[in-house]
């Protein structure tokens, strides 16, 4: 059964531009779970995009001291991840949903956060509750998005 929601709704539009990974400020929920056996429904609704052609973007979840808790194996050069996407044109902007059960075996408060990552940084921008121009015009949205965590118990 579910024990407790929390929602965080986004409504601003942010950017990033590193390399690395990092937080993505204002994308972060926290909840604390009644039991050590709880699970947690973990739920990040985003949208976004890049204003540089052919740019790929790395997501990841961060769990409080866990930044790996549901990312791809391992492999040579490869980076681990929670999602991707490669943008095609600075009006791309892309909905990415992630959703995975999390167990903090924990009683404390825990934190996920978004952090990303470019290819291209420096001047290439995420941008994130709006495609990747974040033009000045009518057919240019400006996007809501939200996390959403839920305890589960039993």
């Amino acid at each position: 059964k579910i024990l407790q929601v929390v929602g965080v709704q986004i409504t601003g539009n942010s950017t990033y531009n590193g390399t690395s990974y990092d937080n993505i400020s204002g994308y972060s929920a926290a909840i604390t779970p009644s039991s050590t056996n709880s699970k947690v429904l973990v739920i990040f609704n985003i949208n976004a995009g890049s204003n540089n052609n052919g740019n790929r973007i790395l997501f990841r979840i961060s769990r409080t001291g866990d930044d790996n808790e549901f990312v791809g194996n391992a492999s040579s050069n490869r980076t681990r991840a929670t999602a991707s996407m490669a943008v095609s044109s600075p009006s791309d902007g892309r909905a990415v949903h992630i959703t995975y059960i999390s167990n903090p075996s924990s009683t404390s408060q825990i934190t996920y956060q978004l952090q990303a990552k470019l290819q291209v940084g420096g001047s290439s921008f995420i941008h994130f509750g709006s495609d990747g121009s974040d033009s000045n015009n009518a057919i240019t949205g400006r996007t809501a998005q939200q996390i959403i965590l839920m305890e589960i118990g039993s």
